[in-house]
């Protein structure tokens, strides 16, 4: 369950989930609103190619662009048909990313100018969230979700940024990934340029070292 709020307009809220009152009936809501919460409009969720919702869905998370209200990603984590490489094991799993700029009328797979999932450097969103504002910036992170799997400690990953609220996003660490390091975590000044990152091996989170841009 999600519920993601918008600080570039507090009006709007988002909410995206999944769960089951009886193993019967799976439920399956995704819902904005544009007036703090006293109407909400249904949204129609993002076509996926062999996939039944809510019965293929594990798990959803909603990531709503602090900067542009009408910006809103949606992580699903879907098994069985809805996974294109299953076999005939049923419990398949795997993950799918798609972005909204208007709100949730439409959707587009999520543009990421690196192959991965975005936003799961921590698993605490109050400690370190999905993504970090500085000015009219945006940062986030992109981690390789086959090297971690669906469980455990994500790995290290990449850095990226917007400069358009989360709808196009480029690789902002390419002076470290040139080291051969990876991103641990990530901290953009509130004001300014700077951003520090921690990073190391990907193979060993011991050997880490602080960078400055």
């Amino acid at each position: 369950q999600v519920a993601t709020l918008a600080p570039a307009s507090l009006r709007t809220q988002y909410v995206a989930f999944v769960g089951q009152t009886n193993p019967a009936t799976p439920s399956f809501l995704l819902r904005r609103t544009d007036d703090f919460g006293q109407t909400w409009q249904d949204l129609t969720p993002p076509k996926i190619p062999g996939a039944t919702l809510p019965q293929n869905l594990l798990d959803v998370v909603g990531l709503a662009s602090p900067l542009n209200p009408r910006v809103f990603i949606l992580r699903m984590h879907m098994m069985g048909s809805a996974c294109p490489h299953q076999t005939v094991d049923s419990t398949a799993q795997c993950l799918y990313q798609y972005g909204t700029t208007n709100g949730g009328a439409t959707w587009r797979t999520l543009p990421l100018p690196l192959p991965g999932v975005m936003g799961i450097l921590s698993a605490i969103p109050s400690i370190r969230p999905p993504m970090q504002i500085q000015g009219s910036r945006l940062y986030s992170d992109v981690v390789d979700a086959s090297v971690g799997g669906f469980d455990g400690p994500a790995p290290p990953g990449r850095l990226i940024t917007s400069v358009d609220g989360g709808a196009t996003w480029r690789v902002a660490d390419s002076g470290i990934a040139a080291h051969g390091l990876r991103i641990y975590g990530y901290t953009a000044a509130p004001s300014g340029a700077t951003v520090f990152a921690l990073a190391g091996p990907a193979t060993d989170s011991a050997a880490l070292s602080i960078w400055r841009s």
